[in-house]
């Protein structure tokens, strides 16, 4: 009598499946190349025929391109950037503070975001790189709050004027000489010196 052993059975087994899926793949690859042959790209083609990615336009962008460029400039490590890269450096920034803010409302428990919901959303795997920055931020937020508070306390207070208070002298002007009122209903200025004549007013 033949026997046959129990493991050709289970590799005949494994090999006509893999066989099978070897067709399957195929007939799926030659279904999505001629399905892509028929359907014309509207994306621009490079000169290598590859669809060319399309930055996105300077209306989609909201943040200042401007204050993108000062901010990239202020790095004197960093040199010449194209005009493009910065278009680019911005609207990644915006999807960054979109996706940050999105999680972080996810953590936040009333309607408004706080300070500790983005500490929470910081602790992500996404945004696992920002928990440096969040230890040290509270110490430089204080330190501006001191120098702003400290700068109040050196600017005198302007005083509010109100029409009761008379104009405060000026120090190039020359003081007026007192008014005499004299008997018969006429004024006249005071002289200075004595025995001078006093002038009358008219």
């Amino acid at each position: 009598m033949h026997s046959i052993a129990p493991t050709t059975i289970v590799d005949d087994v494994a090999d006509n499946a893999e066989e099978q899926v070897d067709a399957s793949n195929n007939a799926t690859e030659q279904e999505t190349l001629d399905a892509s042959e028929s359907i014309p790209s509207t994306a621009p083609e490079t000169a290598e025929g590859r669809p060319s990615k399309k930055l996105p336009a300077a209306d989609d962008v909201h943040l200042p391109f401007a204050r993108v460029q000062r901010i990239i400039k202020a790095d004197k490590k960093i040199g010449i950037v194209a005009k493009d890269a910065t278009q680019l450096i911005a609207f990644a920034t915006e999807e960054f503070i979109k996706r940050i803010t999105q999680t972080a409302r996810r953590k936040a428990t009333g309607s408004t975001i706080m300070y500790h919901d983005l500490t929470s959303a910081a602790r992500e795997d996404e945004f696992r790189f920002l928990e440096e920055i969040f230890e040290w931020l509270p110490l430089v937020l204080e330190q501006e709050r001191e120098l702003q508070r400290q700068k109040m306390q050196k600017k005198p207070k302007p005083k509010k004027k109100t029409g009761d208070e008379p104009p405060e002298p000026n120090e190039d002007s020359v003081p007026a000489p007192p008014v005499i009122h004299n008997s018969d209903g006429t004024m006249t200025y005071a002289e200075d010196g004595p025995g001078d004549s006093e002038e009358e007013m008219t």
